[in-house]
């Protein structure tokens, strides 16, 4: 696939789950009908969002699986096959690739700290193996292996790893990543964080790849299209409806958040991962009030 014809606007899709942590098949086609009625281009999952690194490796394939199944070619499909090593992370690829995906998103090695020679050679021998293209990702919040800047500019240089998911949510970060494309103009920056939006893609940034578009994902189809079409003020305004919704992740943490929003919405229940547990009653309540000030239920 030709790098300017990759996805855009992508969703990392929260993966509803039953109560004994299995994915629920129904709020699934729920959640994956709700996002490409709001305009995502594209579907990433297994990714942190969709708690793919606390499931087990049956339930992992099974989402790889069923969102193919469920997307039926009506938008991309991206996949995560991030893992602690390199011939655990080859494994991964081999199997999201029966499903051809248009992209891998892949975290550095998880857990184990790696030199930046290390990180090179195992990006670049991924990116050998993988018959479309790699989305770097980069999450120094969770994963101990940051991706700085030298090591992206090296990175640039392999034609298979194609631009990076920055979720740092370091602006000054992200001006420094955008400033590569004078070297790579093809290579694409993802706006990781829902409050850097706007700005992310005004300063030069390609798209967008946040938990928040399980949510408002015509919020963000529509802020794409207002700041292509230069249309600032109304892009401004929407980005400040944003913002003020964003108080959701001040009050619970991000996943039980967002699903609690989700189940609010009607598209899954809000059970997440064990040891983790949704948000006691009285921010349940809260987020709905944030949902019903913005008219999202």
């Amino acid at each position: 696939m030709q790098i300017h014809s990759l996805a855009k606007l992508v969703v990392p899709l929260a993966m509803p789950l039953t109560r004994d942590e299995r994915i629920d098949a129904a709020a699934l086609e729920r959640c994956v009908q709700h996002v490409i009625d709001g305009g995502v281009q594209a579907i990433f999952v297994n990714s942190t969002t969709g708690e793919y690194l606390a499931l087990t490796d049956a339930v992992r394939r099974e989402a790889v699986q069923r969102v193919h199944e469920l997307i039926a070619g009506r938008v991309q499909l991206f996949v995560g096959i991030s893992d602690i090593a390199t011939e655990r992370v080859l494994q991964n690829l081999d199997f999201a690739a029966r499903f051809e995906p248009q992209a891998y998103v892949l975290l550095p090695p998880l857990f184990y700290p790696a030199s930046t020679n290390a990180l090179i050679r195992f990006f670049e021998r991924i990116a050998e193996a993988a018959p479309a293209p790699i989305v770097l990702y980069n999450n120094p919040p969770l994963i101990r292996n940051a991706l700085d800047l030298d090591t992206v500019n090296r990175l640039i240089e392999h034609p298979n790893i194609v631009g990076i998911k920055d979720s740092s949510g370091d602006f000054r970060a992200m001006l420094r990543l955008i400033a590569l494309k004078q070297k790579r103009p093809d290579f694409l920056i993802y706006a990781s964080k829902a409050y850097l939006w706007s700005a992310g893609l005004r300063a030069g940034a390609d798209g967008m790849i946040d938990a928040m578009l399980n949510v408002i994902p015509s919020w963000g189809a529509r802020l794409f299209d207002l700041l292509a079409s230069g249309r600032q003020q109304e892009a401004q305004m929407l980005q400040q409806r944003i913002l003020e919704l964003l108080h959701i992740l001040d009050i619970a943490p991000a996943i039980p958040a967002i699903k609690t929003a989700m189940h609010h919405m009607g598209l899954c229940q809000p059970y997440v991962i064990h040891p983790f547990t949704v948000p006691d009653a009285a921010t349940v309540t809260a987020i709905r009030h944030l949902l019903e000030t913005h008219e999202l239920i």
